[in-house]
């Protein structure tokens, strides 16, 4: 098994330029060897290693407790294996935030870890509006499409959408269609204020 200390040891953890997450940068010559044969490694055992790396380091890149991280898919590109990670808190998904993974193809050791989680935490993990109340009358929140009729509306589900400052907000997020003219809304409208994000 991977060794968090040992990992921990070969990582360089920065902020992310953007403000939202942090970047952790291997050291390669003390980087552990993730991969015990590079050269045969498939998806499966590249996730399994992308898994290992990232519960080692959840910590320390900023990841909150009760944050999940869910491998969605792992690719590899060139001389290199990247794993993406949704990310939920919860069981509540977020929203524009993941956790990305670099391993090398060749030599097995992980070279990046990349988490776009914001570092503020959220301040609730409860609903104080219901969905009813907020989507009751969609409209109020399309502005100059308000009064075009609406045709659908998606079943509103939580969700923590990440914020200018670095924050999680809890949202309801639901998808109105207009057909007069042809329009698709992605609402995201504060599960607390009721306020659109």
């Amino acid at each position: 098994p991977l060794s968090a200390n040992e990992l921990r040891g070969s990582l360089r953890i920065t902020p992310s330029p953007n403000g939202r997450g942090m970047i952790a940068i291997t050291e390669p010559s003390a980087s552990p060897n993730l991969l015990s044969e590079p050269s045969t490694a498939t998806v499966s055992t590249s996730a399994t290693a992308a898994s290992a790396a990232l519960a080692a380091v959840r910590s320390s890149i900023g990841l909150p407790d009760g944050c999940v991280a869910e491998a969605v898919r792992t690719v590899r590109v060139g001389a290199v294996w990247q794993s993406t990670f949704a990310l939920s808190v919860h069981g509540i998904p977020v929203r524009e935030a993941s956790v990305q993974t670099t391993i090398g193809a060749i030599s097995g050791k992980i070279m990046t870890i990349v988490s776009t989680m914001p570092s503020q935490p959220a301040k609730t993990n409860a609903a104080t509006l219901s969905a009813t109340q907020l989507f009751s009358d969609p409209t109020r929140y399309l502005g100059e499409d308000r009064s075009n009729a609406v045709t659908s509306i998606t079943t509103p589900q939580l969700v923590y959408l990440p914020i200018t400052g670095g924050e999680l907000r809890l949202c309801y997020e639901a998808t109105v269609r207009q057909s007069t003219p042809p329009h698709a809304w992605c609402l995201d409208v504060d599960a607390t204020t009721g306020r659109l994000l």
